[in-house]
């Protein structure tokens, strides 16, 4: 080989090493709720430094499914924030919300929440997004509830990985004793796992096990109070606690 081709050869590589790559873009999950009648809204606050504006692309998307309920991506100023809301209206549905930002700084300097809005427009069950999880170790654990004879409590586990993720639920006593438990299963991407207790009037807390502490960090897990048990499915999502 002639050292012309070798110089050219190398100042080619030299040159595709230094051509620049655009940042991966990067989503904030929140974990998920439920509801028959009221409206799920995915509210992203822009806290970053103007003056320009961001364009996070809010999705809610049906955590049954994995697919898109609605999405949109509006333009956000400094200190401002943008609703996206998908309405129930008459059918039990369970969602979840995914902010997608162009980097980790706007990611980071953004804060996203999901919360449910009843017919006068009152906020409640509200559960805020994470860009990575915040679990220590390859658990993770959310507080308890107590549920009146009526209601039963629910813990519910979200996937945001690319691929499935293996993971078990406990429902716990306040004597630490399981009472309910969904074993090993795996959880395709972007799809969801729920655990109720077996009966109403009970007192639980959720416990969420994954493989390991990084496929911990891909799960977002709520634990809230299920009403009108009675219904199939039960209703609505109330008290919602996040696990971390």
């Amino acid at each position: 080989m002639s050292p012309f081709r070798i110089v050219a050869s190398s100042i080619v590589v030299a040159a595709a090493l230094m051509q620049p790559t655009s940042a991966p873009a990067q989503s904030v999950f929140t974990p998920a709720l439920q509801t028959k009648d009221n409206t799920f809204h995915c509210r992203v606050v822009n806290l970053n430094p103007g003056p320009a504006n961001i364009a996070p692309c809010i999705h809610v998307i049906d955590a049954t499914t994995g697919s898109d309920f609605t999405s949109s991506c509006p333009a956000i100023a400094p200190d401002g924030s943008a609703d996206v809301t998908y309405s129930a209206a008459g059918t039990a549905l369970v969602a979840y919300c995914e902010a997608v930002f162009s980097n980790n700084t706007q990611a980071d300097n953004s804060r996203v929440t999901l919360f449910l809005s009843d017919s006068n427009s009152d906020a409640y069950a509200a559960v805020r997004g994470l860009r990575q999880g915040n679990s220590t170790g390859s658990t993770v654990l959310a507080g308890g509830l107590t549920a009146s004879t009526t209601d039963k409590l629910a813990c519910r586990v979200v996937n945001t990985a690319a691929s499935s993720r293996t993971v078990s639920i406990d429902l716990v006593d306040d004597s630490g004793t399981v009472q309910e438990t969904a074993g090993a299963t795996s959880v395709s991407s972007k799809d969801s796992l729920l655990l109720a207790s077996s009966t109403g009037g009970v007192s639980r807390r959720c416990v969420v096990t994954a493989t390991s502490s990084s496929n911990a960090k891909d799960l977002r897990v709520s634990f809230y109070l299920l009403t009108a048990t009675t219904a199939t499915p039960p209703l609505d999502s109330y008290s919602a606690l996040e696990g971390y």
